[in-house]
């Protein structure tokens, strides 16, 4: 619950006493700030929740409403909300005037504060809502009278905003609930239905329902995909055409992009998982991973995977994605608009105290041991279907002790590669990267680098590693346009990288200029240079080395 029965200064003396003094100023506020988002004002015998109002937050800042004041027309039903009262970004919250009957007729809503001492006209009101600085920050004036929606006999009206974006001064954005409204909640007038704006990246993405649609056809929901590439996951890819709320899709795109997808909003849905690896997607709001109800503990913590180009783990479940997650064994989960937040934060892997590796932004980790039931927390979704970027380690884990085969998935040419040795190997101790093809790239000074891309790479920690001046030969060779080349220093110093023509013409310097102890690697991009016989040099204080090599178009 956001609050309680002693959550409210109840003082209307006082709060009458402190209006006088207040004065209309220019709230620090955002500029879209809490708005008044729905009204009961006229209790009946067969519906007598008492008067509530609604109070929302459309930004996305979190607001301290404490101290803030809400009046009538006449100011004579009024209330100060408590000190370190707080609404969220996209929270609703509930003051009502009476606990009891209100969670009799709404026993599953929690977002609000009770016993409130204060009554609404069924003829029209002005209502006022003030911040502790005594700026006016929202009013609405109803009455019973059409546009205002009429009072039905017998029922109430509630009144909700038809869309909590819409100017809330005017009586065509309002619309008598359906039923008993929805307190702590989206609204649902106009058959609740909401529109969202869901953007896509080029190739494949992860993709969910943000809300119930008339048409569930993913052309219909997003015209711009690939004929045939919506799959979701059932221990393997199933093709699909139509989407479900609470389950997650690939779908690819030949560009990026939006698509507009109405319906109506999902407040709360469960969900159930098997097993293993699950595709899920969210509600119609943002909800914080740790709000997931997990009432048996099958979500296994840390394996909460979005996609943007790799896997990347996630704090934060968004309307219209689609998530991975990993469950200890077969249960029910169940997400929740009104989920208030846990203490706990999902882990951040290792921090600082880890070797990492980053091949195209995707990290892995190394030097590491873990228990049987650590590596659980340290695996890897499925592999994305073909065409898209993923990197592993074979057996689906991101993290390796003292070897690993590093398996990629690259529609590139090149890979960009950067690590950082965070745990000391011993001395005569290094790491070494080598490639399907056999060329090996020392972890011992540059901290990126480019390779070319390959299917398979090996990393493992080897002994004895003796740092001699050499050069290697390029790779690939011949190429076209660009080609990689590799050289090991022995002492710091100053070097040079050069390439020369047939004719001992000088092409292009790639280096010249002081270096560590270690091997370097260079990638020359030649697209203007003719095709022909190329020699490159490595020069240092005390040793030189030349090498040919063959540009082809």
């Amino acid at each position: 619950r956001a609050g309680n029965d002693d959550a409210l200064s109840l003082n209307p003396q006082k709060a009458e006493q402190e209006f006088y003094e207040y004065t209309i100023g220019t709230s620090s506020l955002p500029e879209s700030t809490v708005v008044i988002n729905e009204i009961n004002y006229h209790s009946a015998d067969d519906f007598d929740p008492g008067d509530w109002v609604e109070l929302y937050n459309p930004t996305s800042e979190l607001i301290d409403i404490g101290n803030w004041l809400f009046k009538d027309e006449d100011n004579d039903h009024m209330f100060s909300i408590a000190e370190n009262t707080f609404l969220a970004p996209d929270q609703y919250l509930v003051l009502c005037n009476d606990t009891t009957s209100f969670i009799a007729l709404f026993p599953g809503v929690n977002n609000f504060i009770g016993n409130l001492d204060f009554g609404f006209s069924g003829g029209g009101e002005l209502l006022r809502l003030f911040d502790s600085n005594g700026s006016l920050v929202d009013t609405v004036f109803y009455d019973d009278t059409a546009p205002w929606p009429e009072e039905p006999d017998g029922n109430g009206p509630t009144l909700e905003l038809i869309n909590s974006s819409f100017d809330n001064a005017l009586a065509a954005n309002w619309s008598a609930s359906t039923g008993y409204g929805s307190p702590g909640s989206i609204n649902t007038v106009s058959g609740g239905q909401e529109n969202f704006v869901i953007s896509y990246s080029e190739n494949w993405n992860l993709v969910g329902l943000p809300a119930v649609p008339a048409d569930p056809n993913y052309l219909s929901l997003f015209p711009d995909a690939i004929e045939g590439t919506l799959y979701y996951y059932e221990q393997s890819y199933q093709n699909a055409s139509d989407l479900t709320a609470g389950r997650g899709y690939w779908l690819r795109f030949n560009s990026a992009g939006t698509a507009d997808i109405t319906g109506t909003p999902i407040n709360e849905i469960s969900i159930s998982l098997l097993e293993g690896w699950n595709l899920i997607s969210g509600i119609s709001v943002p909800l914080d991973v740790n709000n997931i109800d997990d009432p048996n503990a099958i979500i296994i913590s840390g394996t909460i995977y979005g996609f943007d180009g790799g896997y990347v783990l996630t704090q934060e479940l968004i309307p219209g994605d689609g998530y991975w997650l990993r469950a200890y064994e077969d249960g029910v989960i169940t997400l929740n608009s009104g989920s208030r937040a846990k203490e706990f934060v999902q882990d951040d892997r290792f921090g600082d105290d880890a070797n990492t590796l980053v091949i195209n932004g995707s990290k892995l980790y190394f030097g590491i041991e873990l228990s049987e039931k650590e590596m659980l927390r340290v695996s890897l979704p499925p592999a994305p279907p073909d065409g898209a970027f993923d990197v592993r380690f074979k057996g689906g884990w991101s993290v390796v002790n003292d070897y690993g085969e590093i398996e990629i998935m690259n529609p590139e040419e090149m890979l960009t590669i950067n690590y950082d040795l965070a745990i000391s190997s011993g001395e005569d101790v290094g790491w070494v990267l080598t490639s399907k093809s056999g060329v090996e790239y020392p972890l011992n000074c540059d901290s990126e680098f480019k390779v070319p891309s390959e299917e398979r790479f090996t990393l493992e920690k080897r002994t004895g590693i003796p740092l001699e001046f050499a050069l290697n030969q390029n790779y690939p060779n011949p190429f076209n346009p660009t080609t990689t080349i590799q050289f090991t220093l022995q002492m710091h110093g100053n070097a040079s990288l050069q390439i020369y023509d047939i004719t001992g013409r000088l092409v292009e310097t790639l280096v010249n200029g002081k270096l560590g102890a270690g091997t370097h690697s260079v990638v020359w991009d030649a697209p203007n240079v003719s095709s022909g016989v190329y020699f490159y040099s490595i020069r240092t204080e005390n040793a030189f080395k030349t090498r040919k090599m063959i540009l082809l178009k």
